[in-house]
């Protein structure tokens, strides 16, 4: 049950956790137990993540030094000192134990991660943790500083395990492993490169502020994470989400979650209620009547507005905070100057080199009337590599052929934009685009269709589409009456702990990620410190359970998830033509489909969503 399991290492035969969050009190004794067994030493300053930071972590992370001592060798003195072998396990950079809290194993157990590494300084800097009263979760930290690095270093990027590397070769830049490097390269003072919090705090005032957040931006938000705007002046997003957090004005909150313009995951409308969820099921439902309405998400940036100004005939190029204002900008030095003087200024890095790189090929493939709205996928033309064209706009690398019909198309360009919108007129409203008005030339921008020419199957699942209105049906009247007493903005806080489960940001059980997430009062109401509160119903032996309406969020959540899911993996198979990659393994960002409710996503989010926020 996703309110009260958690997602640790170690588990039992059904899969529930034999460990569990360890108080700040209670780390310093069950560090010396494994100080013990190990025969190693852990100072504080070996100390990583939140750990020790916070009232209670949900393991312990500890640095070990890989040139002293090697993983094999740490656990045969883990064994030698009588740690059972099945409270060891190793992945990855790490061994993990399963250790007594408090060193008495009638206290249970809390997860130990010690992590080894060769660079012991860079790692304490690259996995400094938030602590209590942080907003925003650590792997944050590294998604905006990647954001603004690329801004304001196009040539560079950043890895929370390499430092600063080059772009394009992926070798290091000198210094690169060094805060004060990344301090100099990115504005930000080393004492506020810390923690996620820190460095918004520390840029928020800048005038290119909505730039070097941009990518970070558009990453987060696919897990309900929203950064702050630039500047929270009275009748701005942050000024209203300023006033949300207030008992008096939390419906403003309800209002502005509807306008954001974002297309959502279907699993989330339980969180709007029982009737909307049941709009998303029957969605789902015609998603599998009609397949060949589905597009393929792209996963592009940025996106871009396009189309010939009626009065001259001219091309203009605009993002969408341009077209929003109704500026139709027919060179680059109109952006320039647009972004000089807006009032979040500020030039954008690359961007203009890479608008010099597709203008000319936009204006020889847009002939038609209107404007079109599409993600940049590449600029400049590509060379072969391996026997295809590869590019990688965001999170998703492509990989198309270079001998099929695709790949001579993109082989034979200056640029690629996929296209899925079409506005009539500057300040209409758009609609889906029909493949009308834009021509493939050679040299010219390849333009691409958001279906990529396939035509969908999908074989109807019974199973999963009767399990998830019978959730409905069972629940959905607990759900609606639990949700009627919790203010909108705490439902906010439920529906992104559901998203970071996930997406694997969090293996928390809910009842404790609440006590860091929420105020108090809520937390009160909720759980509180008996588990009294609204999650939480009492069963024939007087023991705490999930109450009906918990429960129920949960079953009808994983029941569309799952529906939803079965949809993905059957589209996924039938995509050809190209490959996608996140992380050098298969998988691309997902599917959209318009229904009568708007579009709705279908995304792996186990797979697409969590690798952003383990990119480097």
């Amino acid at each position: 049950m996703l309110l009260i399991e958690g997602g640790n290492i170690f588990k039992d035969a059904d899969k529930n956790p034999l460990t569990q969050r360890i108080k700040r009190e209670d780390i310093p004794s069950t560090v010396a137990w494994l100080e013990k067994v190990s025969g190693l030493k852990f100072p504080t300053n070996t100390w990583l993540g939140s750990t020790g930071k916070k009232a209670t972590s949900g393991d312990l992370d500890l640095q070990v030094d890989s040139n002293t001592t090697d993983k094999d060798t740490l656990v045969q003195m883990l064994l030698a000192a009588g740690v059972a072998k099945t409270d060891i396990k190793k992945s990855g950079d790490s061994v993990h134990v399963k250790a007594p809290i408090a060193g008495d194993r009638a206290n249970g157990y809390a997860q130990a991660d010690l992590m080894f590494t060769d660079d012991p300084a860079w790692q304490s800097f690259a996995m400094s943790g938030s602590g209590e009263g942080s907003v925003l979760p650590g792997m944050a930290r590294h998604i905006i500083l990647s954001s603004i690095v690329a801004e304001l270093q196009p040539n560079l990027k950043w890895s929370y395990k390499h430092g600063l590397v080059h772009r394009d070769t992926d070798e290091p830049y000198e210094g690169g492993k060094s805060p004060a490097t990344l301090s100099k390269v990115t504005g930000i003072p080393v004492g506020k490169l810390n923690t996620a919090d820190d460095i918004i705090d520390a840029i928020k005032g800048a005038s290119n502020y909505d730039q070097l957040v941009s990518r970070a931006r558009e990453t987060l938000e696919r897990s309900n994470i929203q950064l702050p705007e630039s500047a929270p002046l009275p009748g701005t997003g942050a000024w209203f989400n300023s006033m949300a957090e207030s008992a008096e004005y939390s419906f403003i909150k309800t209002l502005t979650e509807d306008v954001k313009g974002r297309t959502p995951h279907p699993e989330d409308a339980i969180f709007s209620g029982s009737a909307a969820a049941s709009q998303q099921i029957a969605g789902l439902g015609a998603v599998v009547s009609n397949p060949n309405k589905l597009t393929i998400k792209w996963d592009g940036f940025p996106a871009l507005i396009f189309g010939r100004d009626p009065a001259d005939g001219r091309l203009a190029v605009m993002d969408k905070y341009m077209w929003s204002k109704g500026v139709l900008a027919k060179s680059i030095d109109e952006w320039k100057q647009y972004d000089s003087t807006k009032a979040q200024g500020g030039l954008r890095g690359d961007l203009y080199n890479k608008l010099a790189q597709i203008w000319p090929g936009l204006d020889a493939a847009t002939e038609g009337s209107g404007f079109y709205w599409g993600d940049l996928l590449y600029a400049g033309q590509l060379q072969p590599q391996a026997g295809s064209y590869n590019f990688k706009p965001n999170t998703v690398e492509y990989r198309i052929p270079v001998n099929s019909d695709l790949g001579k198309m993109v082989g034979n360009s200056v640029g690629g934009i996929v296209v899925h919108q079409k506005f009539d007129q500057p300040g209409g409203t758009s609609t889906q685009w029909d493949g009308k008005g834009l021509k493939n030339v050679p040299g010219g921008v390849a333009v691409l269709t958001p279906s990529a020419g396939i035509r969908f199957e999908l074989k109807e699942p019974v199973q999963a589409e009767k399990k998830a209105k019978a959730a409905v049906q069972k629940y959905g009247s607990a759900v609606d009456q639990l949700l009627a007493q919790i203010p909108a903005s705490t439902i906010q806080q439920i529906k992104r702990y559901y998203n970071q489960y996930v997406t694997g940001q969090t293996t928390q059980p809910l009842y404790t990620w609440l006590e860091g997430n929420t105020s108090q009062k809520q937390f009160q109401a909720l759980v509180g410190d008996d588990y009294s509160g609204l999650l939480f119903a009492q069963n024939a032996q007087g023991k705490p359970v999930a109450s009906p309406g918990a429960e129920g969020l949960t079953a009808i959540f994983n029941a569309i998830l799952q529906y939803k899911q079965n949809l993905h993996q059957q589209l996924d198979a039938q995509v050809q033509g190209f490959e996608q990659y996140v992380n050098d393994q298969p998988a691309g960002e997902g599917f959209v489909f318009p229904t009568p409710q708007g579009l709705v996503k279908i995304v792996d989010r186990a797979g697409f969503s969590a690798a952003n926020f383990a990119k480097p």
